[in-house]
């Protein structure tokens, strides 16, 4: 089998949730191209899937070794991290990642969540007013005449009883969430349409 064929027979087991035989698949692309980041991003999604966490940063760790300027993959590797219970290595990734792309108000929101788990509560309010903040720039109006808007609370409503940090947490929560929010970082930090 060629490594393509092995890459998206791994693609489909993993639409079909079957993330061990994905690994095993994505293991068996990566014999074919040891720098295939394509095979390495997937298969370490795949072991968070399944709770591997440390083999989900060996591959994270990997893909950054092959391209030290990419903002995604210290996130993707932050995120293990602080499922592994590494909350200060999660905040130095972040903090990296923040540094390549300072305009994910993603990046932000997972760091301040990391920082408001081990006490860090005025960083993580930083964190989450720098995220608020750039979700509503991506927010203005692009049509000429339309009043932009000012802050993060002309989106959300103010009488939702939940906070915003709350909502941020049921992501890593509810399983079916959080399987939506793994689908959001594969889609590479989009929506899809």
């Amino acid at each position: 089998m060629s490594k393509n064929k092995d890459f998206e027979n791994a693609m489909c087991k993993v639409n079909e949730n079957d993330h061990e035989s994905a690994i095993e698949l994505f293991t068996k692309a990566l014999k074919t191209n040891k720098n295939s980041t394509d095979a390495l991003y997937n298969r370490g999604i795949a072991y968070l899937n399944i709770e591997k966490i440390e083999l989900a940063i060996f591959d994270f760790t990997r893909l950054i070794e092959l391209d030290q300027d990419n903002a995604f993959y210290y996130s993707c590797r932050a995120f293990a991290k602080a499922r592994s219970k590494d909350k200060k290595g999660a905040i130095t990734d972040y903090e990296i990642a923040i540094k390549l792309d300072p305009n994910n108000p993603i990046t932000y929101n997972n760091m301040g969540l990391v920082q408001e788990e081990i006490g860090y509560m005025e960083q993580a309010q930083k964190s989450f007013k720098q995220s608020d903040n750039l979700r509503v720039a991506e927010q203005k109006p692009k049509t000429f005449g339309e009043a932009p808007l000012k802050n993060v609370n002309d989106i959300i409503d103010s009488k939702s009883p939940k906070s915003k940090s709350d909502i941020a947490k049921d992501v890593f929560r509810d399983k079916n969430t959080f399987k939506e929010f793994i689908a959001f970082i594969k889609n590479g930090f989009k929506l899809k349409a």
